[in-house]
């Protein structure tokens, strides 16, 4: 039983992977069917905007995928094909984590066996460099619209803020108490910043550079598929609100069933301000997961099956 397991396990588990991650997509595309009324898609004025929104989910995800190569660099070298099935695979696991955060589990399979384990700190690498992006332009946004209101959550970030600088301060000048607190670290993360040191300051702007493509794209493609509907926000005022979108929906907690819910939630309560019809702003961010995450995750589960036949 133990060399079945051996010699099939990531087999078996690619197929449950499959199964749960395909079943999760049909409830969500029973959700967007329930969450508006066909005569909204009707209601699409510009189809040139929809045709670039779909043209820069190629080049989001190519953009990924030249990340991945990147941050494999060190383990191994792969082609940039390789690179995007193993996106498209990561992508595919992802839909039925919370907060899709078991994408490491799809983008290892593109490296060799012996390298996976290090492909894990890898992917962690392209995963925080794009949740930077993600917090930082969303912090500003936060600060930007509410920064008139008293309230708790923007006492909050400012005190992240303070805490954030008060800690590069002890970094760069107390490098003892830095030391001390190193060791505090559990190993895993011990390792994992051991793993950073393999990397340049050229490699690692490099990824960041791409993070900050890719944050730029997703806001571009959503400002577009509120074009397709006549909706034209301030640009200025759009990126801000999109930001503070963007930033929520990372930092809620989601599951697979609930993930497409929250998001059009968010969407309501951050763009209720600005657009007055609230079936548009559920189908705008229902459209955005579709392109984003169901097409391409639906690719990665061929690959996935492919790969195993």
């Amino acid at each position: 039983m133990r060399q079945y397991f051996r010699r099939y396990g990531i087999s078996i588990l690619i197929w449950i992977a499959t199964i749960v991650a395909l079943a999760a997509l049909i409830h969500r595309f029973v959700i967007i069917k329930t969450q508006f009324e066909l005569s909204v898609i009707q209601q699409v004025y510009h189809d040139w905007a929809l045709i670039i929104v779909l043209l820069f989910m190629i080049l989001n995800w190519l953009i990924e995928a030249m990340k991945w190569k990147v941050a494999t660099l060190h383990l191994q070298r792969i082609s940039l094909v390789k690179a995007i099935k193993g996106v498209l695979m990561g992508v595919a696991v992802s839909v039925i984590m919370p907060n899709r955060t078991g994408e490491f589990l799809g983008k290892i399979l593109s490296l060799e066996k012996g390298n996976r384990i290090k492909g894990v700190f890898a992917s962690m690498l392209t995963s925080i460099a794009q949740l930077c992006m993600t917090l930082i332009f969303g912090l500003i946004g936060v600060l930007i619209l509410y920064w008139h209101q008293q309230s708790t959550v923007i006492k909050y970030i400012w005190i992240s803020i303070i805490l954030l600088i008060v800690f590069l301060l002890v970094y760069f000048f107390i490098p003892k108490v830095v030391r001390q607190f190193y060791t505090k670290i559990p190993e895993r993360y011990r390792r994992f910043l051991l793993f950073l040191k393999n990397y340049s300051i050229s490699e690692l702007m490099n990824i960041i550079g791409l993070s900050l493509l890719r944050y730029f794209i997703f806001v571009f493609q959503l400002y577009l598929l509120f074009i397709c509907f006549d909706i034209f926000i301030s640009p200025i005022q759009f990126f801000l609100h999109a930001s503070v979108c963007f930033l929520l929906t990372t930092i809620v907690p989601t599951t697979s069933l609930s993930e497409l819910i929250v998001r059009s939630q968010i969407g309501l309560m951050i763009f209720s301000s600005q657009v007055n019809y609230e079936e548009i702003i559920v189908f705008v961010f229902s459209m955005l997961w579709l392109i984003n995450i169901a097409i391409p995750a639906l690719i990665g589960l061929f690959i996935m099956v492919k790969i195993r036949d």
